[in-house]
């Protein structure tokens, strides 16, 4: 009788011994569907796993070859050009920019019993299956100082400050006007990671067997945290096993 009045009292002030247990655990950015196989000691049933917190070195790689590209056609226009004309071809190359940055924050991954699924990875969205995956190899990133990172950002500043000062004594100004959306642009960006992505520490290379041609290596790389990369890995190896 006791024990059946207690029971209904935290019943009552809304107490739940599984909702306990999930309070005291660190927070992790999946789905409610994901069981670790580790967790309490003992194996069970993992069915899902999503993370939205990642990034694919591939899309940086995009639009950073994107940009360069961009520039290059820019600064290669003919003078003769009229100023609207060249900002119209300014504003398309930087629209498209804008959408390849942008599609890139959408980067997520999805492992469950019907593969991994990369979404936005390389402006597209890739499925693996996981029998046809051959390893999974995570590599902690090297965490440079305040004081390194602040030095760089100082040579990064006197570089772009140089290259400007270079451009307004000889006069090039549609040269000066392309590199302007850089900065508001560079700002969105920096902003964006802060406030969307958190300790972004370990690197993850998953190899897969089914190669396509044009594939210069077989890897699809992310960049996450580490206890993100564990679950990923732990939720590959049990479909692995169960393929």
């Amino acid at each position: 009788m006791i024990d059946s009045f207690a029971e209904n009292i935290k019943k009552i002030m809304g107490w739940c011994p599984v909702k306990d247990i999930e309070f005291r655990q660190p927070q992790k950015n999946c789905s409610p569907d994901f069981q670790s196989a580790s967790s309490l000691g003992k194996t069970v049933n993992i069915r899902q796993f999503r993370s939205a917190n990642v990034i694919f070195p591939t899309n940086s790689s995009l639009y950073t070859a994107f940009l360069i590209a961009g520039l290059s056609v820019l600064f290669r226009l003919p003078s003769s050009l009229g100023l609207l004309n060249y900002l119209i071809i300014v504003s398309v190359v930087y629209v498209f920019y804008f959408f390849i940055v942008s599609r890139s924050f959408q980067a997520s991954i999805l492992v469950n019993d019907s593969g991994v699924h990369l979404s936005s990875i390389g402006m597209k969205n890739i499925t693996l299956n996981h029998s046809e995956i051959s390893s999974i190899i995570s590599n902690k990133l090297v965490e440079h100082s305040k004081k390194t990172l602040l030095m760089l950002k100082c040579i990064a500043f006197v570089i772009v400050f140089a290259i400007v000062t270079h451009m307004v004594m000889l006069g090039e100004w549609r040269t000066i006007l392309s590199m302007i959306p850089l900065l508001p642009l560079s700002l969105f960006v920096y902003q964006k990671q802060k406030k969307d992505y958190y300790n972004l520490d370990t690197q993850l290379y998953i190899e897969y067997k089914n190669k396509r041609w044009y594939k210069l290596s077989p890897y699809y790389s992310l960049i996450t945290d580490e206890v993100t990369a564990s679950e990923i890995e732990d939720a590959i190896e049990h479909y692995r096993k169960t393929a």
